[in-house]
């Protein structure tokens, strides 16, 4: 992540570390609720620093089915292609070079999608999925008092746009988040097809 563009930057880690500590929470939650969930909730916390990224240009199925023991199996799309950088670019009027798949944690625990790259900023904006946690980090994003949060209709079961240039949409176990845009409408229309997938 470049740290030249700060106030951009900051806002994404932000965003990120909001619905991390959501997601963390789950976790726990979902580890006292069975012996065997202790075992993958702790598997997930302990990875959930960790960050790998592969370019998109790696071959390979665009969906496969997932999970872990004691949670329920999703198929991980892959979001750099529902959302080429070309689009992206042309959504966004960015001068987009690269959309770089992004994995933290396990899938089925974790979360995954797209940070496209311009070549000024390696992160001007992201896409991503969080699997097996829509109901409690919703709640949690929605109850955070520091959130300025606006409706947005026709998206997903639910969505919100926050004052952190973050747009949240809700469909079944999954909450897609894009982040990096100011303008509710491109957000969308980079939402839209992943939550389409899913």
């Amino acid at each position: 992540m470049s740290f030249c563009t700060f106030t951009a930057s900051t806002s994404r880690a932000a965003a990120r570390a909001t619905v991390a500590a959501a997601a963390a929470a789950i976790v726990v939650a979902l580890g006292a609720c069975s012996p065997s969930g202790a075992t993958s909730a702790t598997g997930a916390a302990a990875q959930g620093d960790e960050s790998s990224s592969a370019s998109t240009s790696a071959s390979g199925p665009a969906a496969a089915n997932v999970g872990t023991p004691g949670t329920p199996t999703n198929k991980q799309i892959d979001v750099c292609t529902l959302d080429p950088v070309a689009a992206v670019a042309h959504i966004t009027g960015k001068k987009l070079t690269k959309g770089v798949e992004q994995t933290v944690g396990q899938v089925a625990l974790g979360s995954y999608g797209c940070a496209y790259n311009t070549d000024l900023d390696d992160d001007a904006l992201e896409v991503t999925v969080f699997p097996n946690s829509a109901d409690g980090l919703w709640d949690a994003l929605t109850n955070d008092t520091k959130r300025t949060l606006t409706p947005v209709a026709g998206l997903g079961e639910k969505a919100f746009y926050d004052n952190d240039s973050t747009l949240y949409a809700k469909k079944g176990t999954y909450v897609v988040q894009v982040n990096g845009l100011t303008d509710t409408s491109q957000a969308s229309q980079l939402a839209t097809p992943v939550l389409r997938a899913l």
